[in-house]
């Protein structure tokens, strides 16, 4: 393991855009937007602090997030990228640089060849430590909520194509928008 600390990437463009994977407990208490989908929240970019003990293979810092060329260079789709359950939210990341940077993070222990080649991290100039949370990430991260959009709704917020009508889980949300 390195102590150089890599937070940007040259070679990701600010034409491409990342794809960040959202739980679904993270948009259980989430206002409806007028599209019907959950308004996106600072709250589903959590930094991952800098582990006491880092993995043989790093400790992984940042903002994990999958790289949207990669991700079609290697033959996926956002849609490939999550679990069932989970939505997909895009940020350009051109939206991420003013404060930020985006850098590959290969784990060598992921099974997925599309998520492991696309992974990246999204971190800031300085490192952070738990004891020593940054304000600076609690800016950006707001601005990243500001420029995101869904690409793969929640499951709570998924359309029946059969029915046409959004499945809502029943203590999620009350209904959707009717716009």
């Amino acid at each position: 393991m390195s102590d150089t600390w890599a937070w940007d990437d040259p070679t990701i463009s600010d034409d491409d855009s990342i794809l960040r994977r959202v739980p679904p407990a993270l948009t259980r208490d989430v206002q409806d937007g007028d599209d019907g989908l959950p308004l996106i929240v600072p709250a589903y970019f959590q930094y991952d602090y800098r582990r006491e003990v880092p993995t043989e293979h790093g400790d992984h810092e940042g903002l994990s997030c999958n790289v949207l060329s990669r991700v079609l260079e290697c033959g996926g789709t956002a849609e490939q990228l999550h679990p069932e359950e989970m939505g997909v939210v895009n940020v350009p990341v051109a939206a991420i640089r003013p404060g930020a940077g985006v850098t590959y993070d290969d784990d060598p222990e992921e099974p997925d060849h599309v998520r492991r080649a696309s992974h990246a991290l999204i971190r800031l100039a300085e490192r952070i430590t738990y004891r020593r949370k940054h304000p600076d990430w609690h800016r950006v991260r707001s601005d990243f909520a500001e420029e995101a959009t869904w690409v793969v709704a929640p499951q709570s917020h998924r359309t029946d194509l059969a029915t046409g009508e959004v499945a809502q889980a029943e203590e999620t949300h009350e209904s959707p928008s009717a716009n």
